[in-house]
């Protein structure tokens, strides 16, 4: 009857999210603002931690510029974004324990974090563009729309089962990415550095030591037309 009861909690766990996001037009100069800011509360109607409530949530700021108009360098793509999140995790809270987080926007510590810096620059019109600075693995690579609040369903799933070296948003690391993109399909590669370090709850633009190695990520995608 307990490991009954226990399931079914997991299965019953009712979630709310929200979410406010703006963006500015982006400015003669080529300079676009944007800003998030997401809430998600889930609670439990039976099991264990019966009638527990917790929210969590995220908020980010960010800035990207068209390196074309800002200074004349054709195709060249500037983004940086800071991000900050906070609460509790209903999980954890009510003893449920479950495999995937019931409020995806809890995980990696609640902080101030600089989510991304990095420079993307389009080669010419040949469809290649390459990529580099501090990223998210995810961003890239096993993409998935994050359209609901469990993290089974919100996005890049290596990272969210391989958590100690595959790192999704919010947290970045040093890297770079090629990609070759045609009409009906792309292929692309990168490499991350790995570090442990880069979990730690201070802000930083980015950690100089304790790299532990290399993730290597190769993709390729079709894009195939249905008549």
């Amino acid at each position: 009857m307990r490991v009954r009861m226990a399931g079914c909690a997991v299965i019953a766990a009712t979630a709310v999210a929200s979410a406010a996001w703006a963006q500015a037009e982006r400015s003669p100069g080529g300079v676009r603002l944007s800003g998030a800011v997401v809430s998600e509360t889930a609670w439990t109607v039976s099991g264990p931690g019966a009638s527990e409530a917790k929210e969590a949530g995220q908020f980010a700021l960010g800035v990207t510029a068209d390196t074309g108009e800002t200074s004349g360098l054709v195709g060249g793509t500037f983004q940086a974004t800071v991000t900050y999140r906070w609460g509790e995790d209903l999980g954890a809270v009510s003893g449920l324990r479950p495999l995937q987080l019931v409020q995806e926007v809890y995980g990696r510590g609640q902080t101030w974090r600089l989510t991304q810096l990095w420079y993307q620059q389009a080669i010419g019109s040949s469809g290649a563009d390459i990529k580099a600075g501090r990223m998210t693995v995810g961003e890239d690579f096993a993409t998935f729309r994050c359209a609901f609040q469990n993290l089974t369903f919100c996005g890049s799933q290596p990272g969210n089962m391989e958590s100690d070296y595959w790192f999704n948003w919010p947290i970045s690391q040093w890297g770079v990415r090629g990609r070759i993109a045609r009409e009906k399909g792309y292929v692309q590669l990168a490499v991350y550095e790995v570090n442990p370090r880069n979990l730690e709850k201070h802000f930083t633009i980015g950690r100089l030591k304790g790299a532990t190695g290399a993730l290597i990520p190769i993709e390729a995608g079709l894009s195939p037309s249905v008549h």
